[in-house]
């Protein structure tokens, strides 16, 4: 490829590092990751998802929350697909996921608008008996607003609580 004069772009190395992983070869896709960032390109949320994925399917659970954690410490936002690959694994792993846990996957799918999911944990939750914080609070209210934009999903929301 690179002979040909063509040059790989974030999606292309995504993609490899991907394969890498899945096979194994985590440790070989971060050589890769380096070499990408080396020749200036930037990797996303989606380059950092193979990563975790990777590192899960290896059974390697502190080295993806590690991983997990310096995504969000050099300023990249996970999104829906990061906080699932986490979850999937701690409970897989058996795991106990504590309030922190909850709320954040709450909020993610909230943000996602995914409100199916992000009822079932509301009501694991409230079933465990786990208190919501005060972001996941802010953002239920935020979607319960007369002015929310998706209306389906600020009334699925409204028949939750109102139940």
């Amino acid at each position: 490829m690179i002979t040909q004069g063509v040059l790989p772009d974030p999606h292309t190395y995504s993609t490899l590092m991907d394969a890498m992983c899945k096979i194994g070869m985590v440790e070989q896709a971060q050589e890769l990751l380096e070499a990408m960032i080396a020749s200036g390109l930037k990797p996303d949320i989606v380059t950092y998802n193979v990563f975790i994925d990777g590192y899960c399917l290896q059974g390697q659970i502190d080295c993806a929350r590690r991983f997990f954690y310096s995504i969000v410490a050099k300023g990249h936002e996970p999104n829906v697909i990061s906080y699932s690959i986490m979850f999937e694994e701690m409970v897989q792993k058996g795991i106990t996921l504590d309030d922190l846990t909850f709320n954040i996957i709450v909020q993610a799918f909230l943000k996602s608008n995914d409100i199916h999911k992000a009822l079932q944990y509301l009501n694991t939750m409230d079933e465990r008996a786990i208190l919501r914080h005060a972001k996941t609070v802010s953002i239920i209210m935020h979607m319960l607003a007369d002015d929310y934009p998706n209306h389906e999903s600020r009334d699925r929301l409204r028949n939750y609580f109102l139940k």
